[in-house]
């Protein structure tokens, strides 16, 4: 059912609102909303789709949504799902024979809108225009803060040596309301087999803001990856749609192929007949570390043939592990050999994925994902390297 702050609504008349011509279409809802609510934000919006709208409507109030300045979030729907506190929503169902179009259209303006939390539509790139999804920072068409020009600084103290790397980027890059302006450093201490990277960045409008590293490791230098022994310091994780988009639950480890607290070869249970791991093609989940800001050992990996060892601490709430389902060869190591299927994994600590638009994160005490002014994102990521003996 529909349920509007705490007065429940009849499904079926809510969508009559939004269909009905001779009662102006979305405007009419628009203003039944307000009229209803005295001009309130909506608390809530628990909400199932019920078939209602042809293809036509749906693009026709889509294109309406998007043009509104005062619209904070919409969906279209056609399942199960939750809205965050504090938006004003607006849901529309569509005809199942219509539903991916419907939803592929639409889902990125939604998001994009969701994630602004103010009244100004952004100007969305192409990739996310096309598939509705933000990955690794603007997609495999964008140009994320990875294909940036940074500035950058070297500093040195006492007993360690840093490079700092400054970027401001512009509101409206890549669709993202806010200027943001992100520090990264990187240390090597003298005495010790560690780098640190301190990640630091605010803004001036909110804006959506999860910064980790993407690097790509291979202890053994070359070849497969599958016999790492990998342990990872999580009861649970967070579970993927078939789109390997978070659901908005979290999983226990315990009795699945993803319960890595004590060490396991990563090709050990890759193959198992589990949902998650068919989904994506192996392991690429976020494992759950904790709520607490202390920086903590959330990994170690040990490459049996060399001895070579790495341990990852962090003080983020998870820690996305990917073992290189998707590689095909473009991505290049060292000595300009390149990564082909499963032959690099990542450990890239950061906020849960898909943060702004899974309010049960929030209410388990973990970020939204939203920086707002006057806010400062902080975030520290270890590699301690090491040989075992």
């Amino acid at each position: 059912m529909f349920k509007l702050s705490d007065q429940p609504i009849n499904p079926p008349a809510l969508c009559d609102a939004v269909r009905d011509p001779a009662a102006g279409g979305f405007a009419s809802f628009e203003g039944w909303v307000r009229n209803h609510h005295q001009g309130r934000k909506v608390a809530s919006l628990e909400y199932e789709a019920y078939p209602a709208l042809a293809e036509k409507e749906g693009n026709r109030i889509l294109s309406e949504i998007h043009s509104k300045h005062d619209i904070i979030a919409a969906r279209c729907v056609h399942r199960t799902g939750h809205l965050q506190i504090g938006e004003i929503a607006i849901c529309i169902a569509v005809a199942a024979a219509h539903r991916e179009a419907a939803f592929s259209a639409c889902s990125a303006i939604i998001d994009a809108i969701k994630t602004t939390l103010d009244r100004t539509p952004p100007e969305l790139s192409a990739d996310i225009m096309d598939r509705g999804i933000v990955l690794t920072g603007g997609g495999a068409l964008l140009r994320g803060l990875d294909k940036r020009v940074w500035s950058s600084e070297a500093v040195r103290t006492e007993s360690a040596s840093s490079v700092r790397f400054t970027y401001v980027s512009p509101a409206g890059e890549e669709g993202y309301p806010g200027t943001l302006s992100v520090t990264v450093t990187y240390t090597l201490a003298d005495a010790s087999d560690e780098l640190t990277i301190d990640f630091a960045a605010t803004t001036d409008a909110p804006t959506a803001c999860n910064l980790t590293n993407h690097v790509f490791f291979n202890l053994a230098g070359q070849g497969s990856i599958l016999d790492h022994a990998v342990t990872l310091r999580a009861d649970q994780l967070v579970p993927v749609s078939p789109a390997l988009i978070p659901t908005g639950e979290l999983m226990d480890v315990s009795g699945t192929p993803f319960d890595f607290r004590r060490p396991h070869a990563i090709g050990e249970r890759i193959g198992a007949p589990h949902d998650q791991l068919r989904r994506a093609r192996g392991y690429d989940h976020c494992y759950v570390l904790g709520p607490d800001k202390s920086l903590k050992s959330a990994a170690f990996v040990s490459e049996p043939t060399s001895g070579r060892t790495l341990e990852v601490l962090t003080d983020a709430p998870g820690l996305q592990f990917y073992t290189g389902n998707f590689l095909a060869g473009t991505v290049q190591g060292r000595w300009a050999k390149p990564f082909a299927f499963r032959q690099g994994f990542c450990l890239e600590p950061g906020l849960f994925p898909d943060s702004p638009n899974q309010p049960d994160f929030h209410r388990m005490g973990y970020p939204s994902g939203i920086l707002r002014p006057g806010e400062a994102y902080a975030q520290k990521l270890v590699f301690r390297f090491g040989v075992s003996r």
